[in-house]
């Protein structure tokens, strides 16, 4: 080894192959929801100021159960003052879940528009 490889040496880590116990890798859960019906799509005409009920219906479209704090919230767009609405009991993988928001309408005429998405724990959001 001439004294370049031997300095190269020195900075590089070295490896063992000793069989160290290593915990399995924990397996990521998925939670997945798909998009099924609604009481009324976009371009839906409201008056300024005014309630109005809008419903979705999902599936729960993953293999797993969706986590026991699982919630549905609006995540950005236009402010319709809408509430948290927290998913009651468990949604199975294939069961299906409707949820009902009382939504309003902002106070000027206009276009307008909200997003909303599930989500569970640390704001981790699924669907």
């Amino acid at each position: 080894m001439n004294q370049s490889q031997m300095k190269e040496s020195q900075y590089k880590p070295s490896y063992s192959n000793s069989s160290s116990k290593r915990r399995p890798a924990e397996k990521k859960v998925i939670y997945n929801a798909r998009f099924v019906k609604e009481n009324f799509g976009d371009k839906f005409l409201v008056q300024p100021l005014q309630t109005f009920i809008k419903e979705w219906t999902f599936r729960n479209s993953g293999e797993t159960e969706w986590p026991l704090d699982a919630i549905f919230i609006q995540t950005n767009g236009d402010d319709l003052h809408a509430n948290t609405y927290v998913i009651n009991g468990p949604v199975k993988p294939n069961d299906e879940i409707t949820i009902t928001l009382e939504l309003v309408a902002p106070k000027l005429p206009g276009k307008y528009c909200a997003f909303f998405r599930f989500c569970y724990g640390d704001n981790h959001r699924f669907g």
